[in-house]
């Protein structure tokens, strides 16, 4: 801070005005400029490492702020694009290796558990990538690139229960039409939501480490919200057409096998979440909370069903291993959750307003 006012009262009251000089237009928190302007300040942002030039004099500026950071800008957009650019270069690699997999084997890679985890690693990232395009945010990429090593890591730690072998398909397998339209739009909803539960760890982790501040983090909830929608969305078509692939393949639409069963659950959990939040029975942080908890309805529906029940028309993809990995990071996810909600509930409600159960509104790009 080189200049400003200790307070409020002490900013020209006809027109009060604050120049901020920052490294660039994404670099503040956006809960910055949303508590000055509404405290009635009318801010003047200026990005010079952006090509944003510096006013000639200061007449008529009140105030003056500095965010932090400039002398490392450039070391920092640097970093930030090459991480980007090495992300991106992974995608491409999973991406050929799929293809290459698919041609050997013929078919669409989801026949089996390491197939569809290969595959929803790969949903992950690019989600990540997708999202980070349309909102300008790393933060999709910060929660969708982690997540996607951890299941190909997942995948590499319990060989035995995931092989990696191409085998012959079941018979009802055997119409790559329905390969490429149901299981592949079912398990892509299943990183839809891996993307949303991701996001939903880093807004927690903002409210253990700093609850009152991120209670103000609205475009971040919004950014998670339309993560979920388009999980929900993914998810509802995939049963949809699945439904359909059943009546053609055992001459009924829907018979309570455990996985259309488990489908269902996971598909109630999400529309609950959502609706809930629409409906202002929670806010912003309960839909964090849903993000994650949510995610154990997938977990059963996609491992569970296969590795623990075994049972059901849909048993062609059991197994058996993993119990401890996948039990273990469950527990950890419920006392992290656990600890997220004791820090949120004992946090100070002064400060930038929370407005927790705000409507939700679409955010302009920038």
């Amino acid at each position: 801070m080189v200049r400003a006012p200790t307070n409020l009262e002490q900013v020209s009251a006809e027109h009060p005005s604050l120049l901020v000089i920052q490294p660039g237009a994404d670099d503040p928190p956006a809960r910055l400029g949303e508590w000055l302007a509404a405290e009635g300040l009318s801010l003047d942002v200026r990005t010079p490492f952006d090509g944003s030039p510096l006013p000639a004099d200061l007449d008529g500026v009140d105030g003056l702020l500095v965010l932090g950071g400039l002398g490392r800008a450039p070391l920092w957009r640097a970093l930030r694009w090459g991480g980007i650019a090495v992300g991106l270069a992974g995608l491409g690699l999973h991406a050929t290796g799929i293809v290459l997999r698919c041609l050997v084997a013929g078919r669409p890679p989801v026949t089996n558990m390491y197939e569809s985890m290969i595959w929803v690693a790969f949903v992950v990232a690019a989600l990540g990538f997708i999202f980070f395009a349309r909102y300008r945010s790393p933060l999709y990429l910060l929660a969708a690139l982690p997540v996607g090593c951890l299941v190909l890591l997942l995948v590499q730690q319990i060989p035995v229960a995931v092989p990696g072998s191409i085998e012959p398909l079941q018979p009802v397998l055997r119409d790559n039409f329905w390969l490429a339209t149901h299981v592949l739009t079912e398990t892509a909803s299943y990183g839809a939501f891996a993307l949303a539960m991701g996001f939903g760890h880093i807004l927690l982790a903002r409210y253990v480490l700093h609850p009152a501040g991120a209670q103000g983090e609205h475009a971040l909830h919004f950014w998670l919200y339309r993560v979920l929608q388009l999980g929900v969305l993914l998810l509802a078509v995939g049963t949809i057409l699945g439904a359909v692939w059943a009546n053609y393949s055992w001459g009924r639409y829907w018979g309570w096998d455990p996985k259309e069963t488990w489908a269902f659950i996971t598909f109630l959990c999400y529309i609950v979440a959502i609706h809930g939040r629409i409906a202002g029975w929670w806010g912003a942080f309960g839909l964090a909370v849903a993000s994650v908890l949510c995610f154990a309805a997938v977990v059963m529906a996609w491992y569970g069903v296969n590795f623990w029940l075994g049972k059901g028309l849909h048993s062609y993809g059991r197994g058996v291993g993993g119990e401890g990995y996948v039990a273990g990071l469950l527990a950890l996810d419920i006392v992290f959750v656990a600890l997220a909600c004791w820090r949120h509930a004992h946090a100070p409600r002064g400060g930038i307003p929370a407005q927790e159960r705000a409507p939700l509104r679409p955010l302009a790009r920038k």
